[in-house]
């Protein structure tokens, strides 16, 4: 692997590395924030204790790393905040890497959402795929190509995963109802609840999932995180305007390198 990939993994979780961290970044929060810890049983014990003085030196090499001012005095016991400032700097740096290409950004951003774990390592070698376009080395083609195999076995997995989540509420859900748009189309919505879930309307909902880095949405991602997820539940809203009133209508939109609807989230937040 490339070094900027080898420097993603050394990020924690959150901001889309596999928490494998460098030694020398968290040996300074961690060293900090065990001295704070101490500084009251310490004090008791020694009169003319000053933490301060103790660790001026570690103190200014933080702020230089970091480029923030110090936490505040009760809060610095807390390594998560020493550590943050420093572990956004080398995030920053991480996304400036890559600023030369939109879609290698929009991956980095997806990536650092809670949901997703993207990399960007090689996975295979280029070829030319059976729709005549040419697949790099990431391979990411068949994120969005017609012709990739088992999008209808994926969709019909989080559908289902969605019906699992209600049922261990005590919702009970079904998937793909008929006669719920009640016109000439053949269209039907991925699912709908037995019982009312909101304002007395049962839910209806529509699974949709599309490709973060594709050039329909890439500039939209190399600029936020998600953005392709949101437009995707946007598009959704008008092809079942019909159902407003007699139902609850959820679009759920997902990204394929992990990212949510912010929607999604908030609705998930909000109802547990």
């Amino acid at each position: 692997m490339k070094d900027s990939v080898w420097r993603q993994t050394s990020l924690p979780v959150v901001k889309g590395g596999l928490g494998l961290r460098r030694a020398e970044e968290i040996a300074l929060p961690a060293y900090l924030a065990s001295i704070f810890s101490a500084k009251r049983l310490v004090s008791s014990m020694v009169a003319d204790f000053d933490v301060d003085e103790l660790c001026a030196a570690e103190q200014s090499a933080w702020v230089e790393q970091s480029g923030v001012e110090l936490p505040m005095p009760e809060l610095r016991v807390h390594q998560r905040l020493w550590d943050q400032p420093i572990v956004q700097k080398h995030f920053l740096a991480v996304v400036a890497s890559y600023s030369e290409s939109e879609e290698e950004t929009a991956r980095i951003l997806a990536a650092s959402t809670k949901e997703s774990g993207a990399l960007g390592a090689p996975i295979g070698e280029p070829h030319t795929c059976r729709c005549s376009a040419t697949v790099d080395i990431h391979g990411r083609h068949g994120l969005s190509c017609k012709y990739s195999a088992g999008r209808h076995s994926r969709h019909s997995s989080l559908n289902e995963s969605l019906r699992r989540a209600l049922v261990s509420c005590q919702v009970q859900a079904v998937l793909e109802p008929k006669g719920v748009l009640r016109d000439d189309s053949q269209k039907r919505t991925d699912g709908i609840t037995l019982v009312p879930w909101k304002e007395g309307k049962a839910l209806v909902w529509d699974v949709t999932c599309v490709d973060s880095v594709c050039q329909t949405y890439r500039k939209g991602s190399a600029q936020n995180a998600g953005h392709a997820a949101n437009k995707a539940e946007e598009n959704k809203r008008p092809k079942y305007q019909r159902l407003e009133g007699s139902y609850f209508f959820c679009p759920v939109g997902f990204e394929t390198f992990g990212p949510a609807a912010t929607s999604l989230l908030r609705d998930r937040k909000k109802n547990g």
